[in-house]
C-alpha cells in the first residue's frame, strides 16, 4: 500500500517538474565552454598580476616548470588552441612563448586571451585542425581542450601561490 501511494505520488509530480517560473535561454555548448575558459583565464591572470617579480622564477623543484615558465606555457598553448578553433596553423609547438619576466609573461597571456576571445565567439561546427597532426574536430572539442588544458595549470598555480602565502583568485570571498 505504501508502495503504491509513493508511486502514485511520483507520478503526479512530473507534470509539476516542467510548471514553474520560465528559465532563463539554454546556453550553447560553445557559450557552456567559453563561460569555462573565462573563469580560469581570468583566475590565471590575476594570480599573474598579484604575484610578485620573484616568484617567476619560484620552482617548488629540480626539473619542474618554474611559476612564471607554467605561465608562459599556458600562453603558448592557449594560443596554439584558439587559433586552431579558428581554423589557423599555430605558430611552435606550445611549449611556451619565450616570456621570461614578469611583464612579458602577462603580455604573452594576455596576446592568447584576445586570440582566445574570437575562438569561443564562434559555433561549434566541424573544423580543419591543422596544428599537432590532429586531423578534423568540432571546435568545441578543441575549446573545451583548452578550457581544461587551463585549468589543469591553474591547479599548479595555486599550489606555487599558496607556497608563498598567496590567496589564488579561485579562494578569495567575493567582493
Amino acid at each position: 500500500m505504501l508502495r503504491r501511494a509513493f508511486l502514485l505520488l511520483a507520478i503526479g509530480a512530473v507534470p509539476a517538474l516542467g510548471q514553474g517560473a520560465p528559465s532563463a535561454p539554454m546556453r550553447s555548448n560553445v557559450e557552456y565552454a567559453r563561460g569555462m575558459w573565462q573563469e580560469v583565464n581570468s583566475n590565471l591572470l590575476q594570480s599573474a598580476n598579484d604575484a610578485p617579480d620573484s616568484l617567476f622564477a619560484f620552482r617548488p623543484s629540480p626539473g619542474v616548470r618554474s611559476f612564471g615558465e607554467t605561465l608562459d606555457h599556458v600562453a603558448a598553448s592557449q594560443l596554439g588552441y584558439c587559433l586552431m578553433a579558428l581554423g589557423e596553423q599555430p605558430a611552435g609547438g606550445g611549449a611556451g612563448t619565450g616570456a621570461t619576466t614578469r611583464a612579458e609573461v602577462i603580455a604573452a597571456l594576455e596576446r592568447s586571451a584576445a586570440v582566445c576571445e574570437r575562438a569561443y565567439g564562434q559555433t561549434a561546427e566541424e573544423v580543419e585542425l591543422r596544428a599537432y597532426g590532429a586531423g578534423r574536430s568540432s571546435r568545441l572539442h578543441v575549446l573545451l581542450t583548452n578550457a581544461l588544458h587551463d585549468g589543469e595549470h591553474y591547479g599548479n598555480i595555486v599550489t606555487y601561490l599558496r607556497l608563498h602565502g598567496l590567496v589564488p583568485p579561485s579562494s578569495r570571498a567575493a567582493p
